[in-house]
């Protein structure tokens, strides 16, 4: 049996983060990969598909680990490493994906361990703003582990480091939506034009 990794930022609450998560556990899960999702906070889980998966929470991982001792940082991957060998008992992980820079500073630790790739599809789009993350991303970047949302996204993510962007690296892949998401929820509800009331429809 093959397990795939998640090092996700949170499960918690509802936005892009957990919604890719969540949209790609779904995905590994009809291609016969057992989902294990790590995530620095799994409270409230507010999307109930969760619950079909296999998660445990790290609060860490919102951090780079490089801002934490040797210690703390042994102690966490033996964490990780201990709750993967009980899980994980007939079969192997295939992959470990994060889906930030900083939770991919623990994969990467983790997969050394594991003697497994590791990737990051960075969902964040926000530029990196210190040095030694910058170094840590363009290490993955220039290996082809790094994967951005759009055309744009690892150069957005490295605009305030452009000596580390390499254009013919980039590499990026645009997760669309699936329609079965879209659901009629509207229960053959008729919205009547009445001149004296204003609305105001959002999606």
């Amino acid at each position: 049996m093959s397990y795939y990794l998640i090092l996700a930022s949170s499960i918690a609450g509802i936005g892009g983060a957990e919604l890719y998560t969540l949209r790609k556990a779904q995905y590994l899960a009809k291609l016969g990969y057992v989902p294990i999702i790590f995530a620095s906070s799994t409270e409230p889980l507010l999307l109930e598909e969760f619950e079909s998966f296999r998660k445990m929470e790290f609060v860490l991982l919102r951090y780079p680990s490089f801002l934490f001792s040797d210690k703390i940082v042994e102690r966490e991957i033996s964490r990780m490493i201990l709750i993967l060998e009980k899980t994980v008992a007939n079969g192997k992980i295939s992959v470990i994906e994060s889906i930030t820079v900083s939770s991919s500073t623990w994969a990467e630790l983790l997969a050394r361990k594991l003697s497994v790739h590791s990737l990051t599809y960075d969902v964040n789009g926000s530029p990196i703003k210190d040095g030694v993350r910058a170094s840590f991303a363009s290490s993955k970047f220039s290996r082809g582990e790094l994967l951005g949302c759009s055309k744009y996204s690892n150069q957005k993510l490295f605009a305030n480091f452009p000596e580390y962007y390499d254009e013919s690296k980039n590499l990026y892949v645009n997760v669309p939506f699936d329609n079965s998401e879209i659901v009629d929820d509207t229960n053959g509800a008729v919205i009547h034009k009445d001149p004296n009331t204003l609305r105001i429809l959002t999606v």
